[in-house]
């Protein structure tokens, strides 16, 4: 159902940014997006010096605040949508083949 794409594959992640003037201090991704975004920021900080690496970076700030928060229950309410739909998909085959076992 659309519902459950929805859970599977939230549209609306919402990701926070350090504060810096004229930009936006969030911005909503998909679950993808926003795993992508934070994926390749970790990845940013493993070239940084050890010295760079602090909360004061806008960089470690997001991978810091987001990985978390936003992202981390978004992955959870996607997986427990996707278990959910499986055990639907599940129950429903079990009648089917209950039926077709009454109707044989």
């Amino acid at each position: 159902s659309k519902d459950s794409l929805e859970k599977i594959n939230p549209e609306n992640v919402n990701l926070k940014y350090k504060e810096t003037q004229g930009m936006p201090t969030s911005y909503d991704y998909t679950i993808w997006q926003a795993i992508m975004e934070i994926v390749v920021s970790a990845y940013r900080i493993t070239t940084m010096k050890r010295a760079k690496i602090s909360n004061d970076d806008p960089t470690v700030y997001f991978v810091t605040i987001n990985s978390l928060n936003s992202v981390m229950d978004a992955l959870q309410q996607s997986t427990k949508a996707i278990m959910d739909e499986t055990e639907d998909s599940r129950l429903l085959n079990i009648r089917i083949f209950q039926i077709l076992l009454i109707i044989a």
